[in-house]
């Protein structure tokens, strides 16, 4: 059938159309409100605009087509298969898409208000700013998706498979998550707030900076997850496994422990008040006061030698203008979790204790500088130039340092468990007791390096240059 004949008999009063195939049409802007294509096929065609409110769509097939700013509201796309489609900006509000496979699909910034998606097929779909409020997401399989900064606040996600997905800055408040799969999700910075994750998988996420005030986490595998820097308050974690868990710096005040497992549990600098421990005791901790995410930090001034004092605010300002050389400034336990600094030179900068999780410092300039107890977790460091810095102490678990300089940086005490040092100039390195388990060597230059006491394996050093 001819699109002009569909149009034409769609006019007429009659709606419902099954087992068409429509290829190379354009619907750009038309308005087919209610119509019933059943078990059709739609390939490679316009229909940016288009108004399929209310529609019956039950297993049709939509293949290398355009939707963006579609209207599919309350539109019935039972069973469907969608790949290849863009739907940016579309609206699915509502919408059943239960048992629907979408493939390689763009999602960004449609809206999936209270949209029914019970078993959809959403894997490595793009969903980032994505609408998912109030949305049923019951065992729907969203794993290995971009979903930054999607909103599924009051979403049912419940067995719902998110494992491996991008969700930093995500929105999951009060989101009814209880049993939900979010293995080595990335969920940095992600508002958890009375979040329902009661019995859920969560080994190995990222949920630094995370905000889980009163959240429910009772009994939720915890294990070697990342909530340094978190907001636990009032978070209940009856028995929650959190063994080898960092908490770093992470906000435990009112929270329940009971019967939690914190074995090899990385505790440092984590706030206690009023928390109840696993054997049932209270703990509460002197204050210690942390510096707050969206506050500006003003860098005291050092006595030592002239340095440049500058604001974290400052600095990511100046840096989005087009600003790249900020040698010698005075940024001690500065808070850039995630930051973009790419190119950037701080060669001599001070950033001892510095907060640079998961921070981007390609091909940056870090000559000299002092990065002692520094966070370097996941950082991209790659290609970086740290001739000479001062790395002791520092924590650089899960970096990627491939081809970086560190020519004659110390490095005592380190942490470098499964760092990337690929092709990196070692010569003449201090690993002096640093910890290098799962250190990826291959390529890089040990020559004059001091190992003495490091927790390496010679199988590790086999392929590197001595």
């Amino acid at each position: 059938m001819e699109i002009e004949e569909l149009l034409q008999i769609y006019r007429s009063a009659r709606q419902q159309f099954e087992e068409l195939s429509l290829e190379h049409v354009d619907l750009n802007g038309t308005a087919l409100p209610g119509i019933s294509l059943l078990r059709c096929s739609v390939s490679q065609s316009n229909l940016q605009d288009i108004d399929l409110s209310e529609s019956d769509l039950y297993k049709t097939e939509f293949k290398l087509c355009s939707l963006t700013r579609a209207n599919l509201s309350q539109a019935r796309l039972r069973r469907a298969r969608i790949q290849d489609v863009d739907l940016t900006e579309a609206n699915l509000s509502g919408a059943d898409l239960s048992g629907s496979f979408l493939v390689s699909t763009n999602l960004y910034i449609a809206n999936f208000s209270e949209a029914l998606l019970v078993n959809t097929f959403l894997k490595g779909c793009h969903l980032r700013e994505t609408n998912f409020h109030k949305a049923d997401l019951y065992k729907a399989n969203l794993s290995r998706s971009d979903a930054n900064g999607a909103n599924f606040t009051e979403a049912t996600l419940k067995r719902t498979n998110l494992s491996e997905s991008n969700l930093y800055q995500a929105n999951l408040v009060k989101a009814s998550a209880p049993y939900v799969n979010l293995t080595e999700a990335k969920l940095g910075e992600a508002n958890l707030i009375e979040a329902n994750l009661t019995g859920s998988m969560l080994t190995g996420a990222n949920l630094a900076a995370a905000n889980l005030s009163h959240a429910m986490l009772v009994e939720a595998n915890l294990n070697a997850v990342d909530l340094s820097m978190a907001t636990l308050n009032g978070t209940k974690l009856l028995g929650a496994n959190l063994g080898g868990a960092d908490l770093d710096g992470a906000d435990l005040s009112n929270a329940n422990l009971s019967g939690a497992n914190l074995r090899l549990a990385n505790l440092d600098g984590a706030k206690f008040r009023n928390t109840v421990m696993p054997d049932g005791s209270i703990r509460s901790d002197a204050p210690v006061e942390l510096p707050e995410l969206a506050s500006p930090l003003v860098i005291p001034t050092n006595p030592q030698g002239n340095r440049a004092h500058i604001s974290v605010e400052q600095l990511l300002e100046r840096f989005g203008s087009g600003e790249r050389d900020f040698p010698r400034l005075e940024m001690r336990k500065a808070l850039l979790f995630g930051a973009y600094l790419r190119a950037i030179n701080l060669q001599e900068s001070d950033l001892r204790e510095a907060y640079l999780r998961q921070a981007n410092l390609y091909s940056s300039n870090l000559q000299g500088a002092n990065l002692s107890a520094a966070s370097l977790v996941g950082c991209d460091l790659n290609s970086a130039d740290l001739q000479g810095a001062d790395l002791r102490d520092a924590d650089l678990r899960g970096a990627d340092l491939r081809g970086a300089n560190l020519k004659g940086a110390l490095l005592y005490r380190a942490n470098l468990t499964n760092t990337r040092l690929q092709s990196s100039n070692l010569r003449d390195c201090d690993f002096q007791e640093a910890t290098m388990l799962g250190a990826q060597l291959s390529g890089a230059d040990l020559t004059g390096a001091n190992l003495f006491g490091a927790d390496v394996m010679l199988e590790q050093l086999k392929t590197a240059i001595r």
